[in-house]
């Protein structure tokens, strides 16, 4: 017959907390590994809209924002969605800035 011990020793106990806590962390990230590219690919599947603000009508900033919008929407295949708005249709410059 194996006789049992009932009590670990200090050494035991740590090497049991270590390998607990190991597993512990080994889950968390394999679950954070599996829910990532869920989240990612539900982004991907998002369309955006980007808004193109100038000062001018026709002027260089405004025939910019058109190529790099246009660009934009090329290379994100059709994911972002250029809007423009020349000549402060959306407030002044200062009120642009802040996002107000």
């Amino acid at each position: 017959m194996v006789k049992r011990r009932a009590v670990l020793t200090e050494d035991e106990m740590t090497l049991s907390t270590h390998v607990l806590t190991r597993g512990a962390e080994l889950w968390g990230a394999l679950a954070l590994a599996l829910v990532l590219p869920v989240g990612a690919a539900q982004a991907q599947n998002q369309t955006y809209i980007m808004k193109f603000s100038t000062p001018t009508v026709n002027d260089v900033p405004d025939q910019f924002s058109k190529l790099l919008g246009t660009a934009l929407e090329k290379d994100s295949s059709g994911r972002i969605k250029p809007a423009y708005f020349p000549a402060s249709q959306l407030g002044s410059m200062p009120r642009q800035i802040e996002g107000s």
